[in-house]
Order: structure tokens, then sequence, then C-alpha cells
């Protein structure tokens, strides 16, 4: 049961009690589904304990996929614990986005069944997230096809907003009126549609991130750790808003708490724990955060390896890495200057960072008071 409550939360899956009927009619469906099946064997052990022996099977081919041996509860005051541990353990290698099942079924999707609205969602994901070379303007039509019909599916909604504010992210970074109207309309018909979406509102949050409506992204960010508080790559992007937010220390404190618990990293969480650990002055964070900005090379990882390196006490290394981003980025300064409060909409926060890579040689008069966010 608590397992069934646990893989219930996460998005884009569907908990079933087992039936040959239904598992039959999916698997022969069209498109057809993707549909799994968990089975699991106790077996006792001397002490008195017992250990837990997992598997996950493909029901429709019959592979089995992921399978792992775990220490079964405890008895004794501590067995709700314990089982709380064996339901994480288990929803972290299954559910969370790249865990065994939706990374599976999103690879099947997308060999299978590319136009159903799954398949759109698996196509958006993988260019997201850099899973696949697929052309991004093939999987916008696909999802924006499926936002115009009624059909229901409120996480396409939701995928939308995502694809738009992702689109904005490669591009000026400038929300223009037009664009916040849409995404925010989209993420909202997300929230509307699918209310116990931890997806839909972690989408949410970082739309209203990034139109500058610091309540409505911590309202929504604190809402998408409620629905599913055992989705790690949810608690990490929320970590990543809230350093944005100038919570940084809060913000530091999730990063970290979703990696050592199995969220996927990615080059924004490295980001953010660079800008966190400049804004907290931690000559300790920042020699931690270090070693990962130096691997990534777009301007966000080098705007945190300048502030880094200042808590570092290395202002000639700071000064190369500030030269080189008004070399090499586009629009030189006022680029950086909207990188900059992309990354950080809190005012007083964006304005020290400015400061910091003033010192450091960014030169010239301020492009747009720090207020104003498109």
């Amino acid at each position: 049961m608590r397992l069934r409550d646990a893989f219930s939360r996460f998005d884009f899956v569907e908990v079933m009690s087992p039936g040959a009927a239904y598992v039959a009619r999916e698997c022969r469906g069209t498109p057809p589904r993707s549909v799994f099946s968990l089975s699991g064997l106790a077996e006792g052990r001397a002490d008195g304990g017992y250990t837990l022996l997992a598997r996950l099977s493909d029901t429709c081919s019959g592979n089995i996929v992921w399978s792992r041996e775990l220490d079964g509860p405890r008895k004794g005051a501590d067995r709700a614990g314990s089982e709380q541990r064996v339901v994480r353990e288990i929803a972290i290698s299954l559910m969370e986005s790249y865990a065994t099942l939706p990374a599976r079924a999103r690879a099947q999707a997308r060999l299978d069944a590319p136009d159903s609205g799954f398949g759109c969602i698996a196509q958006a994901f993988a260019v997201q997230n850099r899973e696949t070379a697929a052309f991004p303007g093939d999987v916008r039509a696909c999802i924006e096809r499926l936002a115009a019909r009624d059909n229901g599916y409120g996480l396409v909604h939701s995928m939308k907003a995502a694809m738009l504010l992702d689109d904005l992210r490669a591009s000026s970074r400038v929300v223009s009126p037009e664009a916040r109207s849409e995404m925010l309309k989209e993420a909202q018909l997300g929230i509307d549609m699918a209310p116990a979406s931890a997806f839909a509102a972690k989408v949410l949050a970082e739309v209203d991130f990034h139109i500058g409506d610091r309540d409505g992204a911590l309202a929504a960010a604190e809402r998408a750790m409620a629905l599913n508080p055992l989705d790690y790559d949810v608690v990490a992007t929320v970590g990543t808003l809230f350093i944005g937010l100038g919570r940084a220390e809060q913000g530091e404190a999730l990063i970290n708490f979703a990696r050592d618990n199995g969220a996927h990293r990615t080059d924004a969480q490295d980001v953010y724990l660079g800008i966190a650990a400049f804004l907290r002055d931690d000559a300790v964070a920042a020699s931690s955060a270090l070693p990962a900005l130096e691997v990534h090379r777009g301007p966000e990882a080098r705007i945190a390896s300048a502030l880094v390196l200042r808590v570092l006490g290395r202002p000639e290394d700071e000064r190369r890495v500030v030269d080189g981003l008004l070399r090499d980025l586009p629009g030189g300064r006022t680029a950086i200057e909207h990188t900059v409060r992309w990354l950080v909409p809190a005012r007083e926060n964006a304005q020290k960072v400015l400061g910091e890579l003033e010192s450091a040689g960014l030169t010239g008069s301020p492009h747009a008071d720090m207020s104003s966010r498109g």
C-alpha cells in the first residue's frame, strides 16, 4: 500500500491493480502502452530479519528490466521508518524522471507512438534534457497540436509552458508581454487540469520565477514538493529557484539533499550552488562548486565560476573569466546582464552579482534598471 501511494504521486504513470485482461488490452492497443509489473519476495534470515527481493517486468515483452535486493523493514519501534526507507529506495530506482520505468517508457513511446500524448511528452522531455538530437521544431509542433485539442490532458499544457520557457532560455531571456501571457496561460492550464501533479506545479513555479512573480514562484514550488516529496528531481529544481529568489542557504540544502537521494545532476544545479556559495561567502562551498563549473562552458556556468573565484580569493582568475565572457558572448555586457537577471530575479542579489562582475572588469553603463524584467 505504501508503494502504491508513493508511485501514484509521480507524473506520467498510472498505478493499477494486477489484471491480465487490462494488460492484454493495453499491450495490443493503438498506440500500444508500456505496462510494467512490480513483484517481490521476502526471504527470511537467521537473525530474524528478512531480505526483500524486488523486480520490475515489462509485461508486454516479458523482459525483466530491473531487480534489486534490499534489507526488508525491521520489526519493532522503527518499523514505519524502515518501511519508508524501502519505499524511498524503490521509488528512486524506478520512478524518478531518469529512472528505469520512465526512461524505458519514453524510449518506447518515441519509437512506437511518437504522435500520441505521451509520445509527444517523451520527445519534448528528451529535447529538454538533451537525451536525443530530435528536431525541436517537430517536437514543438507535436506538443502544440495536442495542446490545441480539448483532450483533458493537462500535462501537455505544462510541457508546452516548459518548452516556451526553454526557448526563452536559449534566446535573449527577455520576457516580452506576449511570451509572459502565453507561458502563464499554459502553466496555469496545466495546474487547473492536473491539480495533483508535482510536474505541473514545478513548471508553474519556474514560469512565475522567470516572469518575476516571487510570491507565486515560492507558493508553486512549495506545492510541488508537498505533492510528491519523493520526486527528488522536483526538489532539486525547487532548490535552484529558492537560491535565485534569495533563499540561498535553504536552496543549497535542498539541492544537496535531493542529490544525496538520487536526483539527476544538472548544469543548472551546479550553477546555483556556485551562486549560493557567493551569496553566503562560503569558501568551503565555493571550493566544492568550482570543479563542476569549470567543466561547463555556458555563460551561466562562467558567471557562477567568476563569483566562486571571488569567494576563493582568486581575483586574477575571476577577471580572466569575465574578460572571456565579454569577448565570447554576443551582446557583451547587455547579454551578461540579461543572464544575471534570468538567473537571479531577486533584485538585491542580482545587484550584488552584477556589482561583483563590475569590479572584475564588466564595464559600461547599466543596460536597464534592475527592477525591470521585460
